[in-house]
């Protein structure tokens, strides 16, 4: 496993234990959405912008941005209208807390968890790494 897969692999796990307490029962499949995502933008196949829409190759110069200001931006919007495909636009800004960033990196999270509270990076374990 390659650390980039890592770095996704936790990144769509802290979205996904901030997912709205009445979605919990779609935690593990949002954490595996937005993994998805995470990836390929750490790849340079693609980046999504602040609308939630697809552009070929790299974007934000080896990371990957996730936010959710007021409502969701970056590949988080795609990931919640796929695992929460009933649910109206407008209820989405309800299924994640605002205020909240994730900047992924290959080697570190950066948490950003309300208004201006950046915390602590997390790191990523280097692969082979016990």
């Amino acid at each position: 496993m390659e650390q980039i897969e890592i770095a996704a692999g936790m990144a769509g796990e802290w979205w996904a234990n901030r997912l709205a307490e009445q979605y919990a029962d779609k935690r593990l499949e949002f954490a595996e959405a937005v993994a998805k995502r995470v990836l390929q933008e750490l790849r340079g196949e693609c980046y999504w912008d602040w609308h939630g829409e697809r552009h070929e190759g790299r974007g934000y110069e080896n990371r990957s941005v996730t936010e959710n200001d007021y409502d969701p931006h970056y590949c988080l919007i795609p990931a919640l209208a796929e695992v929460l495909p009933d649910v109206p636009n407008y209820k989405l800004r309800d299924a994640l807390p605002s205020k909240h960033t994730l900047d992924v990196y290959a080697d570190k999270l950066k948490p950003k968890e309300g208004y201006g509270n950046w915390t602590a990076d997390i790191r990523v374990p280097a692969v082979g790494a016990a």
